[in-house]
């Protein structure tokens, strides 16, 4: 099934089986008795090797969508995103990317309930595919959207985005503001998940089905704002030729995958200046 979105096809919108080695997979591997020796490992866990023919670069983006303010925090002023790009590269040189950074994953740990038991820079050290900034491989490639559970950081869907690039697509991880147990943006700030905090709050169960309704529908509108910065006009990214905009798939992990159907056509009319 195919449907409009922003002058764009989309391909298909599917709820991702995340491929995730992180904080919860580490815990489930560890025996009960032996925590001690699971903090004094040297040797970090690593993501599943993706299974396609390209070795797999990646980027990091910093967006601010200036059309609306963070409905979650609207003292913080514009939306904030941070956007992790996968793509096919032409080499498997260069260093490989961070997993997340000793904060998220602390973060993450405690909020799991599993601070006392993995390390969070045993997490953060997590070895990755994507190097960064490698050279892209030649050709355009269809662009697949991601959106992660509520939350959940976009790491957990690093597995996903390597693979799919290896396979032959260009990838955009979205981590939404203040959605996330912790997500590092620029200058150091660390967000936190207040959008959790005023679902936990709600006096009611229709009250926090609306405050989930207005998650579904801002990550829409994250999502078709990240597009328009990758496709449109003077796009945000230096890589963005290798990005087909005729073939364009949104996917995510729980909540994140609800989103697409408030995707719309209509809103393809705005481009940034």
């Amino acid at each position: 099934m195919t449907t409009g979105f922003r002058g764009h096809t989309v391909i298909a919108a599917l709820a991702a089986a995340v491929l995730l080695t992180g904080p919860a997979t580490v815990a489930h591997a560890l025996p009960d008795s032996a925590p001690t020796a699971t903090a004094n490992r040297t040797t970090p866990p690593g993501l599943p090797r993706p299974t396609g023919a390209y070795a797999v670069g990646t980027e990091t983006l910093h967006l601010t969508d200036r059309s609306r303010t963070d409905p979650w925090v609207p003292e913080a002023g514009p939306r904030e995103l941070m956007v992790s790009l996968y793509y096919p590269a032409r080499t498997a040189g260069g260093a490989p990317a961070p997993y997340m950074t000793t904060e998220e994953a602390r973060l993450l740990l405690a909020e799991r309930g599993l601070d006392g038991t993995v390390p969070a820079a045993t997490v953060a050290a997590t070895t990755t595919h994507a190097r960064t900034a490698a050279p892209a491989a030649p050709g355009r490639f269809p662009l697949v959207l991601l959106s992660p559970g509520f939350n959940t950081p976009r790491a957990t869907l690093t597995s996903l985005a390597e693979d799919l690039a290896s396979r032959g697509y260009t990838v955009a991880s979205v981590d939404h503001a203040y959605e996330s147990t912790g997500t590092s943006f620029p200058g150091g700030r660390v967000l936190t998940c207040a959008a959790c905090d005023q679902v936990e709050a709600a006096p009611d169960e229709a009250a926090s089905r609306l405050l989930l309704k207005a998650v579904s529908t801002g990550r829409a509108a994250d999502l078709s704002f990240v597009l328009d910065r990758l496709t449109g006009h003077r796009p945000a990214w230096s890589r963005s030729a290798v990005i087909d905009p005729s073939r364009v798939a949104a996917a995510g992990h729980s909540i994140g995958a609800v989103s697409y159907t408030h995707l719309t056509p209509s809103a393809g009319a705005r481009r940034p200046p």
